[in-house]
């Protein structure tokens, strides 16, 4: 494996993106988890979007994953 891989939960905002940011800067792939909703209860994707984003252009991959860990 050329790069190391790790799994983030809740890395779309907060404490979580801050830790996936941090290790696809040491070099590390991301797979990150979340489950985040707009105002109006509905899915939303932005939070993910904008933190994979940031990850890519640190030159890593990253896969986000909708979904409650704690079920």
């Amino acid at each position: 494996m050329e790069h190391p891989v790790a799994i983030v939960t809740g890395g779309s905002r907060g404490i979580g993106r801050g830790i996936a940011l941090e290790l696809a800067a040491m070099g590390y792939n991301i797979v990150m988890t979340h489950l985040d909703f707009d105002e109006a209860g509905k899915p939303d994707e932005s939070a993910a979007t904008k933190t994979k984003a940031a990850i890519t252009a640190l030159k890593r991959r990253c896969e986000s994953l909708r979904g409650d860990v704690g079920n």
